[in-house]
C-alpha cells in the first residue's frame, strides 16, 4: 500500500445494500470482527454488519490504495473501529447504516458518521420536550411545521456522529444539554454539495457537517482542521441526489 493517507483528510462513501457484495466465506474479517459477528443473532443484523465492513474496505482501497481484503479492520468491545495495518493507526474510520443505506467515513484522526432514514414520528413533539436540549426546543419553536422533523434528525445525527468520533456511547442526558450552532463555510467540496457546517459545544474541537437528501439525514464529525471532501456513491453514482425543498 503506497498511498499517502495525509493527502486528503476526510472522505465519505455511501451505498445502498444492493450495491455491496461481500465475499463468502467471511475469512476476510479480522478475529475481532468475527467475534462481533458471532454475537449478532438476527440474520438481518449479520448481513448489515458484513455489508458495512466490506463497504469500508472498498472505501479504504479506493482512497488509500491496496486491495479491499488487504485492509485489517479491528473492532473494540465498545464498537469503535480502527486499522491495524502498519503505518495507518492514525487513520480514523467510522460506519453507520439505516435500513438498506450505509455510510462510511475515513479521516486523518478520529471521525464519526451517522446516517438515518427520516421517518414520521407520531410523538415527535413529546420527544423534543423530553429529550431535546433547551437550545433545540428554542429552535423547534421558531421552525415551520414542515421543517421540524428534519431538524430533529439533524441534531440527532450530529450528536451521534460526535459521540462516535469521541469513542463514547449515547447518553440522552448529554443530548439534552447539546447546543448546535451553524457556522459559515470557507467553500470547498463539502459546502459546494450542500453540506452544512456546525459547531457542537459538547464536542470540543470538532466540526459536524450535515445534509438531508431524499429521505435520509447524513452527519459526519471530524477534527476542526480536517478538510471534508464531497460524499461519493458506490457504483458510479457521482453526486448526492438533490433534496426536495431545502437541503
Amino acid at each position: 500500500m503506497t498511498a499517502n493517507p495525509d493527502s486528503a483528510p476526510c472522505w465519505l462513501l455511501l451505498a445502498e445494500s444492493s450495491a455491496i457484495s461481500p465475499p463468502s466465506p467471511h475469512d476476510w474479517l479480522t478475529p475481532s470482527e468475527q467475534r462481533r459477528l458471532q454475537q449478532l443473532r438476527a440474520v438481518r443484523r449479520q448481513q448489515s454488519f458484513l455489508y458495512g465492513h466490506y463497504l469500508l474496505r472498498l472505501a479504504l482501497s479506493e482512497y488509500l490504495g491496496g486491495t479491499p481484503l488487504q485492509w485489517q479492520v479491528e473492532q473494540r468491545d465498545s464498537g469503535r473501529l480502527w486499522l491495524s495495518n502498519d503505518g495507518y493507526q492514525h487513520i480514523g474510520v467510522s460506519l453507520s447504516h439505516s435500513g438498506d443505506w450505509f455510510a462510511c467515513a475515513i479521516a486523518v484522526g478520529p471521525v464519526g458518521v451517522d446516517i438515518e432514514q427520516i421517518k414520521p414520528r407520531a410523538a415527535l413533539a413529546d420527544m423534543v420536550e423530553s429529550y431535546g436540549s433547551p437550545a433545540l426546543q428554542q429552535r423547534w419553536q421558531v421552525l415551520p411545521e414542515a421543517q421540524r422533523l428534519r431538524e430533529w434528525y439533524r441534531w440527532w445525527c450530529c450528536y451521534e456522529s460526535g459521540v462516535k468520533q469521541q469513542g463514547r456511547g449515547i447518553d440522552l442526558a448529554e443530548f439534552g444539554r447539546m447546543r448546535l450552532l451553524l457556522v459559515a463555510t470557507d467553500g470547498g467540496e463539502a459546502a459546494a454539495c450542500g453540506l452544512e457546517k456546525a459547531v457542537s459545544f459538547h464536542h470540543s474541537g470538532s466540526i459536524c457537517w450535515s445534509r438531508r437528501f431524499d429521505h435520509l439525514m447524513l452527519a459526519v464529525t471530524t477534527a476542526s482542521a480536517c478538510r471534508l471532501f464531497a460524499p461519493r456513491w458506490l457504483s458510479g453514482r457521482q453526486k448526492l441526489p438533490d433534496p426536495e425543498g431545502a437541503s
